[in-house]
């Protein structure tokens, strides 16, 4: 396994988030990770960072893993270069290019009678050859390639990154880590602020990754197509079932209709027991009895039920049904500065029309609905 958790246990005084609760990540895992908002996802992926604090935990992780983390939110880029700080990912590679320039440069100081030519020359040749071995002249078009794939344009790329968005500079952390390729990769709603050619393309992008995956999603059909385990939080414990999201959910419904019948037959036999225990407690001929079956109620592990998800209700007032010809544009042109948003642009929405506007980040989509 690349990293284990055993006998997690965390509560917030009366809110328990784990208990005793156990999670394994083998190589090359295509796994989910799912709950309730509140329920400790993103708890449990600091936990698995080592960074997030546990009342208990038993957590061991292979010698030498990577493990790369890509957060929802609280990300912030120094003013350097788009490329250039992806590039900058790279450890390996910018480590190794480092220790060669250093072996250049002490080269140059000496003369090959001296005593630490040879040992210079044999440090100029180990880091070449690593350099060859991770393919460091393919680095630049690695970065382009995925950052093109992230909806980035060429003229993006001598950006300093700080000017970008908050949803952009997740696409920037996104491409380093997928540059870098760290041995596990745990990802917190990595879609959260992609279009949809971008999340095709990330799609694609993740069923080749030669690493293992943990992901929090929201996106079903996202999950569906990357996940091939789903680990479930539910009651304090993590759930794991085997197979996509769509899978998860039909073993999840099957899995807490079991329980409900479980809960049914204990609870009509805990009840028949405290009858008894009732019936019999001042007999002496019973005492033995009662006493093994007040012994027995106390051993008895109770099934929980989870939770059902809070749900919001609520109506709108009838109102006047309109007219079936709801909007109408005919040749409309927008633009910002020399930036052509539409030209000759017409369409007519009619009632009960169900439509969808797609599009790259800055298409105009917003706009149109403006």
């Amino acid at each position: 396994m690349l990293l284990t958790l055993k006998k997690l246990d965390l509560a917030y005084g009366p809110k328990v988030l784990f208990h005793d609760a156990s999670l394994a990540l083998p190589p090359q895992a295509r796994a989910g990770l799912v709950g309730p908002n509140g329920s400790g996802k993103t708890t449990l992926f600091r936990i698995l960072l080592g960074e997030g604090e546990a009342d208990q935990v038993e957590r061991e992780r292979r010698s030498g893993v990577r493990v790369g983390y890509l957060p929802q939110d609280g990300i912030v880029l120094p003013e350097r270069p788009l490329l250039e700080e992806v590039e900058a990912a790279a450890g390996d590679i910018r480590q190794a290019t480092a220790q060669l320039a250093r072996a250049e440069a002490d080269l140059k100081e000496l003369r090959v009678e001296e005593e630490d030519y040879a040992e210079c020359l044999e440090r100029l040749s180990h880091y070449s050859q690593r350099l060859e071995e991770l393919e460091a002249h393919k680095l630049r078009p690695r970065a382009e390639a995925i950052l093109f794939g992230l909806g980035f344009g060429k003229d993006d790329l001598r950006q300093p990154c700080h000017i970008f968005s908050g949803g952009w500079q997740m696409r920037i952390a996104l491409a380093r880590l997928l540059l870098d390729e760290p041995d596990l990769l745990l990802l917190d709603e990595p879609t959260n602020h992609l279009d949809l050619p971008s999340l095709r393309w990330l799609e694609g992008f993740l069923q080749g990754y030669p690493g293992a995956l943990l992901v929090i999603s929201h996106d079903q059909a996202f999950l569906d197509k990357l996940t091939t385990t789903i680990h479930s939080l539910e009651n304090g414990d993590i759930i794991t079932y085997t197979g996509n999201y769509s899978a998860f959910l039909e073993q999840q419904a099957a899995r807490r209709e079991q329980r409900l019948r479980a809960k049914q037959n204990q609870d009509k036999a805990i009840a028949r027991t405290e009858r008894f225990i009732e019936r019999f407690r001042y007999k002496a001929s019973k005492a033995a009895q009662v006493q093994s079956r007040i012994k027995q109620l106390d051993k008895t592990e109770r099934i929980e039920l989870e939770e059902a998800a809070a749900t919001v209700h609520f109506e709108f007032p009838l109102s006047r049904k309109g007219g079936h010809r709801v909007v109408k544009l005919e040749e409309i042109a927008k633009a910002y500065g020399e930036t052509e948003v539409f030209r000759g642009f017409s369409l007519e929405l009619q009632r009960g029309d169900r439509v969808g506007v797609v599009g790259r980040n800055g298409a105009g989509k917003s706009t149109l609905a403006r």
